[in-house]
């Protein structure tokens, strides 16, 4: 009883899969370009306003689109990176889930089947191509009801 007690104190470490922390690597590499960008813009956009004389809410349209442009695609990466890397570690705890709570047949424990609820209904509604011994007789039959008369029949030259 105190072993069971040990066991479940034990702290459970959450190991990422590398693919994972690639993703979130790079997420972070094009978050750090994204805001280096967004800076770069900025700076230039105003340098640029400031030898001409002209203020930048003269042309706040051109401002933004310059700064869009210039760091958008590395956010927009940086967020397509982070949710593929959350995506690929929820798909990773949900297999490894699996993998540890499935029974011999490869069904979930816990997992209602049609055999758990009525045994007799499951081998009625059994397909009888499953079972193999008495399955090829019927499908056998059902082969032979499907061809037409034309193709029993030996051609005939004229």
């Amino acid at each position: 009883m105190k072993e069971e007690l040990k066991i479940l104190e034990e702290p459970v470490k959450k190991k990422l899969p590398a693919c994972t922390v690639i993703l979130y690597v790079l997420a972070a590499a094009s978050l750090i370009c994204a805001g280096f960008m967004l800076y770069y813009s900025i700076t230039y956009v105003q340098s640029y306003y400031e030898s001409y004389g002209m203020s930048i809410s003269d042309g706040i349209t051109e401002v933004i689109q310059y700064v869009i442009s210039g760091s958008g695609t590395y956010l927009g990466f940086a967020v397509l990176f982070w949710a593929a890397g959350l995506i690929l570690a929820k798909l990773s705890r949900l297999d490894k889930q699996n993998r540890g709570e499935t029974s011999g047949s490869g069904v979930p424990q816990g997992t209602v089947t049609m055999e758990s609820l009525d045994p007799a209904l499951a081998e009625e509604l059994r397909d009888p191509e499953e079972d193999g011994a008495d399955g090829g007789e019927k499908a056998a039959e059902a082969e032979s009801e499907e061809k037409s008369p034309a193709q029993d029949e030996p051609e005939k030259k004229i």
